[in-house]
């Protein structure tokens, strides 16, 4: 197991998660509410700055590794795991919401792992609409941790952070939903292409031909049913291999499209 300094910054991003929980579990004569919500707040932004710093430096530095690819996301998400299910507990949350956002990284990091196996991860890779997502969702749950009004130093000007934060929360299950499904609609583009064009001798031209038919749609449509029955009841090992189409069945059957 490899270990330099950003590696070590996303341990240290794990072993924060506990104190943020913990925090709420002290009695009142060791601490305030208020100082539980501003110390628990003050150690979620600590941990989220690190989980910056560690991708900074490791591509600064030149220290990026397979291990530390894993390591970083798992961190991330039970931070997050962590910090939502504490706000529900406490009653500032809603479970819907945080049942959202936590099953939206599940299922995103599954169909990652997935699309990693037959070589298509860059398919599913971050895009800008995920990095807005986890902007709102970064900055909404230090406030709800807080909640409370925060004045902004050497300014008039004061910040409801329940209101806030619950506006931001809304927003990032919003943007969770809708990359989810951003992210959903190029794997399935993927999974069609690798099953319907796992032959080389099915170009785009054929392809398009071949599909204008109705009669060799069907035929096409009960080929690959049956190749995903198979495949989920575990005959076929390769996604890749959903649908083994020879090249002389494809060219048989585009010459008939074409008399």
């Amino acid at each position: 197991m490899p270990f330099n300094f950003p590696i070590f910054l996303t341990w240290l991003r794990i072993v924060l998660i506990p104190l943020v929980v913990g925090v709420f579990y002290l009695p009142d004569v060791m601490m305030s509410p208020d100082h539980r919500n501003l110390l628990a707040m003050v150690i979620f932004v600590l941990a989220a700055l690190t989980d910056w710093f560690d991708g900074y430096l490791a591509r600064k530095l030149n220290q990026t590794s397979a291990f530390g690819a894993f390591l970083d996301p798992v961190a991330d998400k039970l931070m997050v795991t962590a910090a939502l299910l504490v706000l529900v507990q406490l009653m500032r949350l809603n479970a819907v919401i945080a049942l959202v956002i936590v099953g939206r990284e599940i299922t995103i990091s599954a169909l990652r792992e997935w699309m990693a196996q037959i070589g298509a991860s860059k398919s599913v890779a971050v895009n800008s609409l995920g990095k807005f997502k986890t902007v709102c969702q970064m900055v909404a749950i230090p406030m709800l941790l807080f909640y409370g009004p925060l004045r902004i130093a050497g300014t008039p000007f004061v910040i409801d952070t329940r209101v806030w934060g619950l506006w931001l929360i809304y927003v990032a299950a919003f943007l969770t939903v809708w990359s989810m499904l951003y992210y959903m609609k190029l794997a399935c583009r993927r999974f069609v292409s690798a099953a319907v064009c796992c032959d080389s001798a099915c170009c785009d031209s054929d392809w398009r031909a071949f599909k204008s038919d109705g009669v060799h749609t069907k035929r096409l449509t009960l080929k690959l049913a049956f190749s995903i029955i198979s495949f989920l009841s575990g005959e076929r090992k390769k996604p890749r291999s959903l649908m083994k189409v020879k090249s002389s069945e494809l060219a048989e059957e585009v010459s008939k499209m074409r008399e």
